[in-house]
């Protein structure tokens, strides 16, 4: 409907034009962050957002194997009672430079 009304969704750009992979951290073997860009700057930084008027390019990192691991466990026996639910997002160090190196990566390029 936005874009019968308006033409600005994120579906009439491509969901990005480039992408590279990069290895950020000296004691990796192999590439350690993906890098996608994509043409718009996007409102607040929000997908999903309208794009804004002026033209910009959008960019990201994401490591593509961290070592953080988190956890599902069941506090019950009862099937309808919600698990324990613990990501462990960047409990790890290495995964905590990596983001970051990465990120810095990506922002002075």
């Amino acid at each position: 409907m936005s874009w019968l009304f308006t033409g600005k969704v994120m579906l009439t750009y491509s969901p990005s034009i480039v992408g590279a992979l990069v290895k950020v951290l000296e004691e990796s073997a192999t590439q350690t962050c993906k890098s996608p860009y994509a043409p718009g700057s996007f409102n607040d930084g929000q997908i999903g957002e309208l794009v804004e008027e002026t033209p910009g390019l959008s960019a990201g990192a994401w490591q593509i194997r961290p070592l953080s691991r988190g956890y599902v466990e069941a506090r019950s026996n009862r099937p309808g009672d919600m698990p324990a639910i613990n990501p462990g997002y960047l409990s790890e160090e290495a995964d905590r430079r990596a983001i970051i190196v990465g990120w810095a990566t990506v922002c002075s390029r």
